[in-house]
């Protein structure tokens, strides 16, 4: 290991380790061991409202940790697109393999696509017209600026070559 990350290491175990040395006005350490240790007071509140959020939760209430399934299968289809899933495969998959699913799993819930040409999304950025397209990110440049941004930067990316070839000719 180098000089350099040796002393970070040191600098980083020594900035950890001062205030458990450091004294305040009073006397006491302004640290100890035990306050790096987290509250098991504050950890059973919180796993308590996680459990009142999920259990109220629709959307959670389908997760298999909270159902309980303990199954998990893996196909590959006609396409070779490999597929994971606590549901079965169809009944036309052959090379479909089982697993148990481990007790502790954190799994989310996907998210379903929206269908084209629905009104939510960038449709009201084109006057609430619901024309089917959809910009991939959120902008809040209006779309029709676009294509001038696009100018911009080729203009912008030919002065950068410009000043680059200068710089070489030095």
């Amino acid at each position: 290991m180098k000089l350099y990350h040796k002393l970070m290491l040191l600098a980083l175990v020594a900035m950890l380790a001062l205030p458990m040395i450091m004294v305040k006005p009073n006397g006491e350490r302004m640290m100890s061991w035990k306050d790096w240790l987290p509250d098991s007071k504050a950890l059973d509140n919180a796993a308590d409202k996680l459990r009142e959020v999920a259990s109220s939760n629709p959307d959670l209430s389908d997760t298999p940790s909270l159902k309980g399934s303990s199954k998990m299968y893996s196909w590959k289809d006609e396409r070779g697109v490999m597929h994971f899933s606590e549901q079965p495969p169809p009944e036309s998959i052959q090379n479909a393999k089982v697993r148990d699913l481990p007790k502790d799993v954190n799994l989310m819930v996907a998210v379903k696509p929206r269908e084209r040409g629905s009104q939510t999304g960038s449709g009201a950025a084109n006057g609430g017209q619901g024309n089917g397209f959809k910009l991939a990110f959120p902008t809040t440049v209006p779309v029709k600026d676009i294509p001038k941004l696009v100018d911009d930067a080729k203009k912008l990316q030919a002065l950068a070559d410009q000043r680059t070839a200068s710089l070489k000719e030095l």
